[in-house]
């Protein structure tokens, strides 16, 4: 029983002649009643919903019974926020047409929290790339087109030592853009009718959770390996990518990555990250002792590995990360030296989620979907070639296939 609930029973029940003093004594009472639903009527009318959970149920009533709240605001296919419309006979529906091609947007709370355990497992958004918002379907982004410093730098910028009284000497860059679009990230999970109304708020973290990785995995992969046709273009698909030539079959040995290090452009080593499939591991932490630099000690000083946590490993003074969306042992981009922050994201649409009572209707299970709009591109157009020095760079290199 709510505090409405009992005021009304109070007016039907009591005699309009009540004296002031029992009215008083009834009014202390009701502001005492029930403090709980107190605080969670009090988060209804903020617009808020206390748990995760009571997001996914509310999703649930109104795509399975049309049950309005008034909390949940409806994303279409065009990224346009609408509140469900209730009809005559109360039950809510969304606007014709967009119905089954948006979601509803995921509270900002939550939010905060599945991104929150996406980045926990993300390589490129955990790695400083550049992040734009996109206001539109489509955003063009400039960039300085520079392939080569041996007569100008940054795309066609070339300085004169002048001499007093003379005349300068033009110069003028060459521009581009990057056009990004928006692609459509989605993934679904399935979650029982019972688990779901029984178990909210111990689900909740779990859900969480699954949505954030999910989302972070297939983000991520496509960021780094992605085709450009419906997805984003990856870094192992890049223009600017430079690919090194490995030494020996199945290995990586100390020579590929000084290798790999001298083709990284020089102002960039300092922010690159190294990124390796987690089979390299044991043939970096073994790295045959002929192709490795040694101290006074003879002990290894290229790569610091720690044992007890072998995510936190450092090679030439650089973080190393170990992931199973990294090519296979010995194929090419199994090891790649990267910076990220020469990769641009744009982010079009927030995380939404929508649910679907008729895709497992015979068993007792319900659909949640999850759904983003995002694409992402390298910025440079391809690799530099240096002032002096024939071997290009750039801030993309990757060890090449076995041989």
């Amino acid at each position: 029983m709510t505090k409405e609930d009992l005021i009304q029973v109070i007016k039907d029940t009591v005699q309009p002649e009540i004296g002031a003093a029992v009215k008083a004594s009834v009014d202390e009472a009701v502001s005492k009643f029930n403090p709980t639903v107190e605080k969670e009527a009090l988060k209804d009318i903020e617009g808020k919903f206390p748990r995760f959970g009571n997001f996914l149920s509310a999703v649930k009533e109104i795509r399975q019974n049309g049950r309005p709240d008034n909390r949940l605001i409806f994303v279409d296919s065009k990224g346009q926020y609408t509140k469900p419309v209730v009809q005559s006979n109360g039950k809510a529906t969304l606007v014709e047409g967009t119905d089954s091609a948006g979601g509803f947007l995921v509270p900002e709370e939550f939010r905060a929290q599945i991104f929150a355990s996406g980045l926990e497992t993300a390589v490129v958004r955990n790695n400083n790339p550049m992040v734009v918002p996109m206001t539109s379907d489509t955003l063009r982004y400039p960039r300085i087109v520079d392939t080569a410093h041996t007569s100008s730098v940054h795309g066609g910028i070339v300085g004169y030592w002048t001499g007093e009284g003379k005349d300068l000497q033009e110069s003028e860059p060459t521009f581009g853009d990057i056009t990004l679009t928006a692609k459509k990230l989605t993934g679904y999970t399935k979650v029982s009718e019972e688990l779901l109304q029984d178990s909210a708020i111990s689900l909740e973290p779990f859900l969480r959770r699954q949505f954030g990785e999910a989302w972070a995995w297939f983000e991520d992969l496509a960021f780094l390996r992605g085709t450009g046709s419906g997805q984003p273009l990856g870094i192992l698909n890049a223009a600017a990518l430079i690919s090194v030539t490995r030494q020996d079959t199945d290995n990586a040995l100390y020579k590929d990555v000084t290798n790999m290090w001298s083709r990284m452009t020089p102002d960039l080593r300092g922010r690159a990250v190294w990124v390796a499939n987690h089979e390299l591991y044991k043939e970096l932490l073994f790295m045959n002792a002929a192709n490795t630099v040694t101290n006074a000690y003879g002990a290894q000083t290229s790569f610091i590995a720690n044992l007890n946590d072998p995510v936190k490993a450092i090679l030439m003074g650089r973080p190393l990360i170990f992931s199973e969306k990294m090519s296979a042992l010995a194929d090419a981009g199994d090891f790649a030296f990267y910076d990220f922050g020469s990769y641009l994201i744009g982010d079009r649409q927030s995380l939404t989620i929508d649910m679907s009572g008729h895709v497992y209707w015979t068993t007792g299970y319900v659909a949640f979907k999850f759904t983003e709009r995002v694409d992402g591109q390298p910025i440079p157009s391809s690799a530099m070639t240096p002032y002096k020095g024939t071997d290009t760079l750039s801030p993309f290199v990757a060890l090449g296939a076995s041989s």
